[in-house]
């Protein structure tokens, strides 16, 4: 009986005396270029911390990580063109043995202001531009933006994004930036000067163009070597090249004026310099620009014959000849023109091509008459198949001069999970915004549509723009648009930006001049 009585003291006495549950955290949350921030104070009894999500309002909550009692902080790495902000909600719970307690869900859609990253130039100017043509690396450690004649490189170091270099060729007269290309680590770019005036080919009117190639070695940038046709114009119009940094593009026109003897010059890279090969487009009426896909292996176009339009994949198994074709349904027929070029992914498995109605009379501009679409067509084994039809918000501006121009600008992302559709008369104002329900300007900003796979098909994400302010004349303001990182970052050109920033993440809100331009990293 004693001996009983002592063993359950014994046990009593080695039980463990829980603590209450810990308080609820104090949060702090504001956000970094790319990064949210969360700070809270340390909360006595608290053994650890937890960081929960919700994507949306109809998501279930989820466990993002922990951290120990002693450090009391959490950064998030985002991709702010695929969040919800309006409707996500986080939440940071402190947790002992007890149990924890959270600080109920956290609102913090005000963040996305400070969000994405803004570049502008060094010392920008009125009418440079910058945004025109943008291109990131698919590490996404570099960004690359034109201005009318200089390719601004943007590096992140440590973590920290900056101005690297002004790439321009050491000619007196290069022209002006059409075309811009980047290779998958951000060394290799590519440039086309299709205005350039080679005056030391004996040819100054018209110009003939050209297309420099910049190599990095470090932080240093050089000039690399200088491409020009033997004859033809327009050389650079459009340049391409494969994530390896192997092999190059360029289109030009094989002819002294502008027609259907279109060609595209294919460069690759081995231990013994470059070769090149040329290609012709066979006989069609008109040509996009030529895609070459990131693998290097494909190039793809969009082709007329007549009343037809096809889609054609050149391979470069069967030295770049012919490997499939398809006819392209464009949803206008027979009035419907293909327009715009061409986006392809990685491996080339998957395609969008956009098309615009046929040009309808002033005094009948309204929305039903006039609404771009961009078909998207995925490969299975030899065959292809439209997937999906991507369409621009119904709520545009119908004035005629600021109708849709969805299309216009496209492009697709390494894995072909994300499309990016430009509309340079979108009038949906916010920065990231879910699908839009109602027109909410009178005047177009200039916007991006972001659209992910779902199922077999795509729906639309996001709708993502520039600006909140109102442009300061006309001219378009959005520019190009680019995908790093398997979708995960996109850039955005914005040449109508009229900010004096000074370089990376400063300025966004000032309009001291007239489209000095900028790029934004999202």
């Amino acid at each position: 009986m004693f001996r009983f009585l002592l063993r359950a003291l014994l046990v009593v006495a080695a039980a463990p005396v829980l603590a209450a549950k810990p308080a609820a955290p104090d949060v702090l949350y504001y956000s970094g270029d790319k990064q949210l921030l969360f700070d809270w104070n340390y909360v006595p009894q608290a053994n650890y911390y937890e960081v929960w999500f919700k994507a949306n309002s109809g998501a279930a909550w989820a466990k993002f990580g922990e951290r120990p009692s002693w450090n009391p902080h959490w950064v998030q790495n985002i991709s702010a063109h695929l969040l919800n902000w309006a409707d996500m909600r986080w939440e940071v719970k402190a947790c002992n043995p007890s149990g924890c307690t959270g600080t109920g869900p956290i609102d913090i859609g005000s963040t996305i202001v400070l969000t994405p990253i803004f570049f502008t130039k060094a010392q920008p100017k009125n009418f440079d531009r910058l945004g025109e043509t943008v291109a990131v690396s698919e590490d996404a450690q570099t960004a690359i933006a034109s201005t009318w004649s200089q390719v601004i490189v943007f590096h992140r170091v440590g973590g920290q994004w900056k101005r690297e270099a002004a790439l321009q060729p050491a000619r007196q007269e290069p022209g002006t930036v059409s075309s811009v290309a980047i290779s998958g680590d951000g060394n290799v770019v590519v440039v086309g000067y299709p205005e350039e005036l080679n005056y030391d080919e004996g040819v100054s009117d018209p110009p003939r163009g050209a297309v420099f190639v910049f190599r990095r070695n470090g932080s240093t940038w050089t000039e690399e070597r200088r491409l020009v046709a033997p004859r033809g114009r327009l050389y650079g119009n459009s340049v391409g090249i494969s994530e390896a940094g192997d092999r190059i593009t360029i289109d030009y026109f094989r002819d002294e004026v502008e027609d259907a003897n279109s060609a595209t010059d294919i460069l690759t890279r081995s231990a013994t310099g470059w070769s090149t090969a040329t290609i012709v487009n066979p006989g069609a009426t008109y040509c996009t620009p030529n895609r070459l896909s990131g693998d290097g292996q494909t190039i793809a176009r969009r082709c007329s014959y007549g009343g037809a339009v096809r889609a054609e994949l050149l391979g470069a198994e069967n030295a770049w000849g012919l490997r499939t074709s398809f006819p392209l349904q464009l949803p206008y027929s027979p009035t419907g023109y293909s327009w715009g070029p061409l986006a392809v992914n990685y491996d080339a498995s998957t395609l969008v091509s956009p098309a615009y109605p046929a040009p309808v009379a002033e005094s009948n501009y309204q929305a039903a008459n006039w609404a771009p679409q961009a078909a998207v067509f995925r490969r299975t084994g030899s065959a292809w198949q439209q997937v999906a039809t991507l369409k621009p918000d119904r709520f545009q501006y119908t004035n005629y001069s600021s109708r849709s121009l969805f299309g216009e600008r496209i492009a697709l992302s390494r894995n072909g999970e994300y499309i990016a559709v430009g509309d340079q008369h979108s009038t949906v104002q916010g920065l990231v915004e879910p699908p839009p329900t109602a027109q909410s300007g009178n005047f177009p900003h200039g916007g991006v549509y972001v659209f992910e796979r779902n199922g077999n098909g795509y729906r639309l994400r996001r709708h993502v723009g520039v600006t909140t302010q109102s442009p300061n004349d006309a001219d378009p303001i959005l520019g190009g648009l680019a995908f790093g990182d398997a979708g995960k970052t996109l850039a955005i050109g914005h040449p109508g930006a009229r900010s004096n920033g000074q370089g990376c993440c400063e300025g966004r809100n000032d309009t001291s001049l007239n489209h000095a331009g900028a790029l934004w990293l999202y």
